[in-house]
């Protein structure tokens, strides 16, 4: 290895770890996916405790025990077409915490934590393009 013998060399050879990017990107990646994979479980944890599997089902779509007595019925959280106020993250956790403005049917769970809603909500955006079943909380 060269050492530096000057502020131009210092210079130049503080622009070259372009070599090690790929390293970096290869390290941090796997690390981002276990953080996610993380906060998809939580959320679906969160999911269960909070009751919302007795309208939306275990599995999100929307067949919970109480869904037959609903109207309207709960929805199939994998189908986004059916969202009223947005399917992104943050507008899922907005509702969750607020609930559905003008339906009645979903009601506001202001005790949730933002931090617990994101979560729920992160396991929410997790079932679209799944068939059937996801695995149960």
């Amino acid at each position: 290895m060269r050492y530096p013998r000057s502020a131009r060399d210092l210079e130049v050879s503080c622009v070259r770890p372009r070599r090690l990017q790929p390293i970096w990107i290869s390290l941090l990646i796997p690390l981002a996916a276990a953080a996610c994979t993380d906060r998809v479980a939580r959320g679906r944890e969160l999911y269960a405790k909070h009751g919302c599997a007795v309208c939306h089902g275990p599995n999100g779509r929307g067949d919970g025990p109480a869904a037959k007595t609903l109207t309207p019925p709960p929805r199939d959280l994998a189908d986004e077409r059916h969202y009223k106020e947005g399917s992104s993250e943050d507008a899922i956790a907005a509702s969750i915490r607020h609930g559905v403005s003008g339906s009645g049917a979903m009601p506001a769970f202001p005790n949730l934590s933002q931090d617990d809603a994101q979560a729920i909500a992160t396991w929410v955006v997790s079932l679209r393009g799944k068939k059937g079943p996801t695995s149960s909380p």
